[in-house]
């Protein structure tokens, strides 16, 4: 059975101090497609997030035309959706996709269809981002050709700004999410982690109702 998710996740996290500051995790209508990388001449990545996977260690082993090949970015259409491995066959995996999506409330979002077997067992799919997002990335200029050099003047992390990563050093109290919701008998968790790695799955509600809403 296929399903249809369509997620403007813009997270917002308050502080613990007297007068709460909210911060956006992730926009991702920041996320498009902006410049071309390899053959053709259609946008395939996010300029703000590209990353060189190419000058890692051991990468010498590879051709230069090999390393070029890469580079990658959270541009919306790279990230993949995980299925529970009961729900693991081929024509799901195949059928299971994400894709930008256009709305008329926040303009570019995330988009995922997910298609699960008929059988009545519990499932579950996870969207996730191409590579783990770093909690601190330096900032980075990009040029045309996708060649990655420091920022000249400095900046915040590569990935601050609504871009996947939240400069806060305080305690979080909350997380809301805007989600298009197809009156389906889902729910949604946000999978986020912390600076030290630890993982934190946090239940937002259920989908059954129709149109956008804000879970927190």
């Amino acid at each position: 059975m296929k399903k249809m998710l369509i997620l403007a996740v813009i997270v917002s996290l308050a502080t613990g101090s007297l007068f709460a500051n909210e911060a956006v995790l992730i926009d991702f209508g920041l996320l498009t497609a902006d410049m071309t990388i390899g053959e053709g001449d259609t946008p395939n990545q996010n300029r703000a997030t590209l990353v060189d996977f190419g000058n890692v260690r051991f990468a010498g082993s590879f051709t230069e035309q090999q390393r070029a090949l890469m580079r990658t970015s959270l541009g919306v259409e790279n990230w993949d959706v995980d299925l529970a491995p009961s729900s693991r066959t081929v024509i799901a995996r195949s059928r299971s996709f994400v894709r930008q999506a256009d709305s008329r409330r926040f303009g570019p979002v995330l988009g995922v269809r997910v298609h699960f077997p008929t059988e009545n067992f519990h499932s579950w799919a996870l969207v996730r981002p191409p590579f783990e997002i770093p909690a601190f990335a330096p900032a980075v200029d990009v040029a045309d050709d996708g060649t990655i050099t420091p920022a000249a003047n400095g900046g915040p992390s590569q990935f601050e700004g609504g871009l996947g990563v939240v400069h806060n050093v305080a305690t979080v109290r909350a997380v809301a999410v805007n989600v298009f919701g197809m009156n389906f008998p889902h729910s949604l968790s946000v999978v986020l982690y912390d600076g030290a790695g630890n993982r934190r799955v946090l239940p937002m509600g259920n989908l059954n109702f129709d149109g956008w809403a804000e879970l927190r």
